[in-house]
């Protein structure tokens, strides 16, 4: 364009009724336009989180969110931008957000991605990429630290090697018991799945108000998840990377016949409902003495004001299955995530960085129980909080070792795939042969995923 106005301007012609001078100054307020325009390009950007007054925020109804919206003031007054938050209990969440984000006009910015829709979620082009913001030294601080977070729990949303969304919670399953019944029964922490079951059924017995064991088995309710871990220890499979199934594998087979058999023989007896709500509930309340879920639990165990077991619980890692084997159990991963429809993304992100920051990541950390990244279990401030030298080093190993051989499937048809396993788990419970249930839950998800 510049070039174009040189040429205009040398032009000479008698015809040319405007004079040289004339022509130069046209030329002169041309380029400064162009120049503003570019300008102003450039600036866009940067300029937009300026202009942002509000920054719509989804969730479910979460202890991780409940820790962090009590920080949103000091984001406010940084940033100058109001958070507006929107909860939701976990199923009508869910549902709201895949009907907005595939509408394309979400009423949200960002969104807790959990790691069962990453999928799909990311494979329709949902959820916006941050390795633009993170490469960024403008918009993120040099001392963010995207390294600080667990490998395994970075795998969750990074895809094809590019990154959409920023681990909130890892929540590593791992085994918490009580340490007073243990005691008073004579058991010692057990330590294999076989002891498991041999301290369950005992305490069960012995104590008519507590049950032995409580783990999830409601439909709905996730319930394939914790199932995951007891596969893993048995050396089996559920899906793999390429998507091949091994529900009928004699180990998967074998895992699946201890879940059940702990919950038939020494489970509450309303265990055909028992979500994950219920399992905590249950095990605060001192109404079952062993669970293997959410490490982050600890905070509501410890609860003086709410809970009847503290200074009583005791925690490790996963028994281990036959042969001694351990594996560390991979967590149920909650992401901050900026939908790819926002018009508000750069302060979207300047929000998630703030969010997940080390100082941020270590006050959800003590406030919940919910521990993001690998510095925070070494903070002073966390370790005064959580005076559990056992369930530090049991959910910290996990954290850090489970990426290494454990998988869950990122299909999008994940939360189908999990009702098949927790319909089977259901089927089991009320009397169905373990091989032949899990023969039918294996062509099920062979045609879901056709």
């Amino acid at each position: 364009m510049y070039r174009y106005l040189l040429l205009w301007l040398s032009k000479s012609s008698e015809e040319d009724n405007m004079s040289k001078f004339s022509k130069v100054i046209v030329a002169v307020m041309m380029i400064m336009l162009l120049t503003s325009f570019a300008w102003s390009a450039g600036k866009q950007e940067s300029q937009e989180s300026a202009e942002v007054k509000e920054l719509a925020v989804f969730s479910p109804v979460h202890h991780y969110m409940d820790a962090l919206k009590q920080k949103f003031g000091e984001f406010e007054a940084s940033s100058g931008i109001k958070i507006k938050l929107i909860e939701l209990p976990e199923e009508e969440f869910y549902k709201k957000t895949t009907i907005e984000l595939s509408s394309g006009k979400p009423t949200f910015d960002v969104f807790l991605l959990n790691q069962g829709f990453t999928g799909q979620y990311i494979g329709a082009g949902w959820v916006e990429q941050l390795d633009p913001n993170l490469n960024d030294p403008n918009q993120t601080s040099k001392e963010y630290d995207i390294k600080d977070f667990p490998p395994g729990a970075m795998s969750r949303p990074t895809f094809d090697g590019k990154i959409y969304g920023i681990p909130a919670t890892v929540d590593p399953q791992i085994y918490f018991y009580r340490k007073d019944i243990m005691a008073d029964s004579g058991i010692n922490a057990p330590k294999t799945m076989d002891e498991v079951y041999n301290a369950a059924v005992k305490i069960d017995k012995a104590y008519p108000d507590v049950a032995g064991i409580a783990n999830r088995l409601a439909r709905g309710a996730g319930s394939f998840w914790p199932w995951l871990g007891f596969v893993y220890d048995y050396q089996g499979q559920w899906i793999d990377p390429d998507l091949g199934v091994h529900i009928t594998d004699p180990k998967t087979i074998a895992a699946t016949d201890m879940y059940v058999k702990l919950l038939k023989d020494a489970g509450p007896p309303t265990a055909l409902n028992y979500g994950w709500y219920e399992v905590l509930s249950s095990f605060q309340a001192g109404k079952s003495a062993m669970l293997m879920d959410a490490n982050s639990w600890i905070s509501a165990f410890q609860d003086k004001e709410k809970s009847a077991v503290v200074g009583k619980v005791g925690a490790s890692v996963m028994p281990a299955g036959p042969d001694g084997y351990i594996q560390a159990a991979g967590g149920c991963s909650w992401m901050l995530a900026i939908t790819a429809a926002s018009q508000k993304k750069e302060a979207a992100w300047k929000f998630i960085e703030w969010a997940t920051s080390k100082k941020t990541a270590l006050y959800v950390a003590v406030e919940s129980g919910n521990v993001s990244r690998h510095s925070t279990w070494s903070e002073p401030e966390f370790i005064k909080k959580y005076p559990y030298p056992d369930w530090i080093e049991a959910s910290s190993s996990t954290t850090n070792d489970y990426n290494n051989t454990y998988y869950m499937t990122t299909h999008p048809k994940l939360g189908a795939l999990g009702e098949i396993i927790d319909i089977s788990l259901q089927n089991i419970y009320m009397g169905a042969d373990v091989k032949e249930e899990l023969t039918k839950a294996e062509k099920a998800t062979k045609e879901l995923l056709e």
